[in-house]
């Protein structure tokens, strides 16, 4: 638990290398459910790293023993989103297929997510079935809706690589636009909140002494036995 926070906390610093060495102590050590959260991780930090091969090698297990393992919905079907999406960049249209279809039975009937939406037209457009993949790709956008400020990031590049192979160009280069804004704002946000964490512990400090924490908090901090007797 503590290394996969680590591995958020690189992630959103921009130290994708350290980020990806605490995933990857994650992985070595867990096999529970929180392993697919540390492999999904894992993949996207490879992804953005430009290392594909490897992302791949973290997403080779099969799904199917996640959703047995009684791992949350969302966390089974983001790794297949983005098991599809990596098969498609790694010119495996066929995992990629897999994985769209695999992550539509598991979603509500009639109520598809925009990220798998863009997967589907995407694969669609590999089997050559471009109209079919158009009327997706409109599908998608709609369900996303007009307001794209409020998507995440992660949706926004799906959408906009989905609307760049249908050379949608309007759509993929407003999308792209929106998805670099949404990324500024997050390491703008960061950074603000780590030079304030900064500046208050050089002026009053974010913990108290080693010395206070050994006699106690309830006594250092508070003048009073918090526990009575023990």
């Amino acid at each position: 638990e503590l290394h996969f926070q680590a591995a958020q906390i690189f992630r959103q610093s921009g130290d994708l290398e350290s980020a990806l060495a605490r995933a990857e102590i994650v992985l070595s050590s867990d096999n529970g459910n929180g392993s697919l959260a540390a492999r999904t991780l894992a993949a996207e930090l490879s992804r953005a790293m430009l290392q594909p091969g490897r992302a791949c090698v973290f997403l080779e297990p099969s799904h199917e023993q996640f959703a047995e393992s009684q791992s949350p919905k969302q966390a089974v079907l983001d790794y297949l989103y983005l098991k599809g999406e990596l098969g498609l960049e790694a010119a495996a249209p066929n995992t990629a297929i897999e994985a769209a279809e695999a992550a539509e039975a598991l979603s509500e009937p009639g109520a598809l997510a925009p990220r798998l939406l863009a997967l589907k037209s995407r694969c669609l457009l590999r089997q050559g079935k471009r109209e079919e993949a158009l009327d997706v790709l409109k599908e998608a956008l709609a369900t996303a809706g007009a307001e794209t400020h409020d998507v995440p990031a992660v949706i926004l590049s799906a959408l906009s690589a989905a609307s760049m192979e249908l050379s949608q160009w309007d759509p993929a280069v407003y999308l792209a636009k929106q998805a670099a804004a949404v990324a500024v704002v997050w390491l703008v946000a960061f950074a603000g909140t780590w030079v304030i964490a900064k500046a208050v512990n050089a002026v009053v400090g974010l913990r108290v002494k080693e010395e206070e924490e050994v006699v106690g908090l309830d006594i250092s901090q508070h003048g009073e036995r918090a526990y009575g007797g023990l």
